[in-house]
């Protein structure tokens, strides 16, 4: 079997996104489980009332190496996303006999008057990448990296949604979308080599979105109408404004303090 896997969304800015093929899958597991409600009675026993259903797991233990394994991540493209570890398949091997054909059906007599070329062998010289160094720090991200919420103004987490692919060939099906990876593990040993030997783990989630509605209005005249009305802000008023014996006071000034205190001094002198 082969498995593939897609990271985040590619036309999101602010999501990390990529993805990624393993050359060999060694163990592919799905883990489906629940729990059930216990509740003890006198009688000594638990009775259940309702099961609750957990979240899907699923582990995938597989190897990434630069070695040419297949050309299957050549050709692999994960809802229009080509894989990291894109290796170009190398050429085939090429023997250039011609010399050693001709030498073969002439005679002997006449060949030992001309100048055959001996074989030989060309051989795929390009380099093969090694992706091992990059796949770790994109892994590092994806667990812990941090990005800025222009909308909140603040450094956030970062969730990074998944999609699973069995592969047939070179050609996805099956999709496992809304996975979260939530463990990588990365082995090393004396027989892993250069290659990149893994382990993960996802668990599939279901997002939820909030909704804005407005609240159904009280009754007139209830306390919730009550204790919900707008306070209306009047000020100070003076509540007997028409009553004759009790006019209403002039406002005093900071003037009017200064001038009857200078009477007074004036008074005190005289």
């Amino acid at each position: 079997m082969s498995l593939a896997i897609k990271f985040g969304d590619s036309t999101d800015e602010t999501s990390l996104s990529g993805a990624i093929y393993f050359d060999v899958v060694t163990n592919y597991t799905k883990n489906l489980s629940g729990k059930v409600t216990e509740h003890p009675i006198e009688a000594g026993a638990s009775i259940t009332d309702h099961y609750i259903s957990r979240n899907p797991i699923y582990s995938v233990s597989g190897i990434i190496s630069h070695i040419d394994f297949s050309p299957v991540a050549s050709m692999l493209s994960l809802d229009g996303e080509t894989v990291f570890n894109n290796q170009v398949p190398p050429a085939p091997v090429v023997i250039n006999d011609l010399g050693a054909g001709l030498a073969k059906v002439i005679p002997g007599v006449v060949g030992q008057f001309l100048q055959l070329n001996k074989p030989s062998v060309l051989l795929d010289s390009s380099e093969r990448f090694n992706y091992k160094l990059s796949l770790e720090n994109f892994f590092e991200t994806v667990m812990h990296g941090m990005f800025y919420n222009e909308t909140r103004k603040r450094w956030e987490n970062r969730m990074t949604p998944c999609i699973l692919f069995e592969l047939e060939g070179s050609v996805p099906n099956k999709p496992i979308p809304n996975l979260i990876c939530t463990s990588v593990a990365i082995n090393e040993d004396e027989n892993s080599g250069d290659a990149l030997v893994l382990n993960i783990t996802f668990e599939q989630v279901t997002f939820v979105t909030l909704e804005k509605v407005d609240a159904p209005k009280p009754q007139k005249k209830s306390p919730t109408a009550r204790a919900t009305a707008e306070k209306s802000n009047k000020g100070n008023q003076n509540t007997n404004v028409n009553d004759p014996n009790n006019p209403p006071q002039e406002r005093v000034t900071v003037e009017q303090k200064i001038n009857e205190a200078n009477a007074g001094v004036r008074e005190i002198a005289q």
